[in-house]
């Protein structure tokens, strides 16, 4: 495949913009190191009370820490523990704070801290300084609601301790010029097209909304909420206006039908336990509108993803480049350790679960390969598009995202009948299904232990569940996590797999009436040959193989979002290309 001078040159401005991305960062980091090498650096602790414990700060240059390395208090002011680390050439990484062995202590709280190195500081409040603790010793409890620390006298050794970020990290994560260091290339790539896309889509004020929302999809999930309550709005407006409301529209039944049966079987006892839900009808409302352009609006999603992948890539190369002198470990250290350390690559975004937002990003493939837009046109799109989500999906450890992608990707290549397609899929969803539960215990202790204590809590009412949002509670239940021989650590609220939370809420009932009601609307999609939904519904229930998605407003407003748009974009576009006969 040859590929087109305007192709090429699209591809060349987006390879230069992350590379100026990468450099930029880079330099911003060299900033840092060398402002850290050539001061004494001064770390100081602010505590709710007077300091009356022998406290040590240890520091280290790689990721280890040895007893030369360490200050004391060089002085303490009623509740202010001052450090003085002495100057060095070599680049700081990793320090340790050491409360003493004095079992007194039990309830701590630092209220600050501040790192001053030459005639430069930082200072952390409460809630940041909490953010940036990589890990502590047995002998404290971190309560992260609460921003404070439990000593643990029992625990034997008794040796409190806690472990924060490398210097660079803390600072980097804070400096005000990292945003606009990431950022700006990005923004110079898009003013060189933005004045191309308004001219071509010729945007309205309702396409403007929709693309705000797809911009808040990574950003904070009250802004989701608050625009698809806008264009709920909007288009009521505009229906009272054209009189086009269309109540028996098949996607906009099927949304208000799922709303109807969490009400009856999920049995909420207050509106906070259905407010989740409630993306089911404010999408139905849109959908029966009738005035969605799935033309431009998956368009719009398709370029929006582009952009945030190249910003993942961005991100990822900047932090593998200096992942060693930052952290005092090799890439290979990063790649056995990929969930502890690559939330750094996305922690500049407000939402950055890696296993939603590039499953958000596989969605796109669906339009960006059978949408008309794309037809036999921008093969820059599609190729950077591919390689970007695979680069992000390998950069995160989205292990569940690879497989997917991977599905999706037979599905594009491999031409075939409607009948043989949905034969090969759901042999694949078993087996890998069959694997998961088989070997869960291998691989992923925490899910064993959460998917065990449901499962006894399931057995104990297995046809209709314990209502609407009750997974929280059953999971702490000390009776189910002892039958389950699992502790369940109070951060986590829900099984992390949908269909152990669907048992454990609604019961094998409610599950079972939930798949009948979309198989129904399947069946009625397979009669118009439309694929691209069976695709979606079947890439969801990977993800709900190892995440409960849908107990959390965000991704259940984007995945209303997202059937909305590939039901909107004109069957007879996508048809064509999904049943070719073999």
């Amino acid at each position: 495949m040859i590929l087109k001078r305007n192709n090429l040159t699209f591809i060349i401005l987006l390879i230069s913009t992350i590379i100026a991305g990468v450099l930029l960062q880079l330099l911003l980091v060299r900033d840092i190191k060398n402002s850290i090498k050539s001061n004494i650096v001064d770390v100081q602790f602010y505590f709710s009370r007077n300091v009356d414990f022998r406290s040590t700060l240890y520091y280290s240059f790689t990721d280890k820490f040895n007893t030369e390395n360490k200050v004391q208090i060089d002085s303490s002011v009623n509740n202010v523990a001052i450090f003085k680390i002495p100057q060095t050439n070599k680049l700081l990484t990793n320090f340790r704070l050491d409360f003493g062995n004095k079992p007194g202590i039990s309830l701590l709280e630092i209220d600050s801290m501040q790192i001053k190195y030459g005639n430069t500081f930082l200072k952390l409040k409460q809630k940041q300084l909490f953010e940036h603790i990589f890990t502590n010793s047995g002998s404290v409890r971190l309560n992260k609601r609460e921003n404070s620390m439990i000593m643990m006298p029992n625990k034997e050794p008794y040796d409190p301790y806690i472990v924060f970020d490398p210097f660079v990290k803390i600072i980097l994560d804070n400096h005000p010029l990292r945003l606009p260091a990431l950022l700006m290339p990005f923004l110079i790539f898009l003013s060189l097209y933005i004045k191309r896309w308004y001219i071509r889509f010729k945007p309205s004020p309702l396409d403007i909304l929709l693309l705000l929302f797809i911009i808040c999809i990574p950003l904070k999930i009250a802004w989701t909420t608050f625009l698809s309550i806008i264009i709920c709005l909007y288009a009521i407006s505009l229906d009272i206006r054209d009189r086009k409301f269309k109540i028996k529209n098949l996607e906009g039944l099927l949304l208000t039908t799922l709303f109807i049966l969490t009400l009856i079987i999920g049995r909420p006892t207050k509106l906070k336990v259905i407010d989740n839900q409630l993306a089911l009808v404010l999408f139905a409302i849109i959908i029966c509108s009738g005035i969605i352009n799935g033309r431009k609006l998956s368009s719009s999603y398709v370029y929006f993803f582009l952009i945030l992948n190249a910003l993942f890539v961005t991100t990822g190369l900047s932090f593998l480049l200096n992942f060693s002198s930052v952290f005092g470990l090799s890439i290979g250290d990063y790649f056995n350790e990929i969930k502890i350390y690559s939330g750094n690559i996305r922690n500049w975004l407000y939402y950055d679960h890696a296993v939603f937002l590039t499953f958000f990003g596989i969605v796109g493939l669906l339009p960006l390969k059978y949408g008309c837009l794309f037809k036999n046109q921008k093969t820059s799109v599609v190729i950077s598009y591919h390689f970007l989500l695979l680069g992000t999906i390998i950069l995160f450890g989205a292990r569940i995202s690879l497989l997917v992608y991977l599905i999706f990707l037979i599905n594009i290549l491999i031409e075939g009948s409607l009948k043989w397609r949905i034969i090969f899929n759901v042999s694949v969803f078993l087996i890998t299904a069959i694997f998961l539960f088989s070997f869960i215990d291998y691989f992923d202790s925490s899910r064993f232990d959460l998917w065990t204590v449901s499962w006894e809590a399931i057995k104990d009412k297995p046809l209709f569940g314990y209502g609407l949002g009750s997974s929280d509670n059953i999971l702490h239940t000390p009776e189910f996590m002892h039958e389950g021989r699992g502790v369940i650590p109070e951060s986590l609220n829900h099984a992390h797999n949908q269909f152990i939370t669907f048992l454990t809420e609604i019961g094998f009932i409610g599950l079972l009436l939930l798949i009948i009601t979309i198989g129904i609307y399947l069946r009625r999609m397979a009669q118009n040959k439309t694929m691209t939904m069976v695709l979606f519904i079947f890439g969801l229930c990977y993800v709900f193989l190892t995440e409960s998605i849908l107990q959390t407003s965000k991704p259940l407003f984007v995945l209303c979002f997202l059937f909305m748009m590939l039901t909107s974009i004109p069957a007879n576009e996508i048809t064509n290309e999904f049943d070719k006969k073999p």
